[in-house]
């Protein structure tokens, strides 16, 4: 048995049922972890929000090439 495998049949005993299951998985997967300082620590400045840089990114023209030029995209 793995770990994983491990984990989530001892879950599913401790919760009793597969649909606590799934809420502990989404609970527990990451996605609720506190951010951390890595940007700022790695690059020197505080993080952006992806649009924002999205946004700058496709002023400047980024996404602008002989292609879309042709085809008026």
């Amino acid at each position: 048995m793995t770990t994983d495998t491990h984990t989530r049949t001892s879950t599913t005993l401790v919760l009793g049922g597969t649909g606590k299951t799934a809420l502990l998985g989404e609970v527990l997967d990451g996605r609720n972890t506190p951010t951390a300082d890595g940007v700022r620590r790695a690059l020197g400045r505080e993080p952006r929000d992806f649009a924002d840089f999205a946004r700058g990114a496709a002023a400047a023209g980024a996404w602008h090439t002989a292609r879309t030029e042709a085809t008026g995209a």
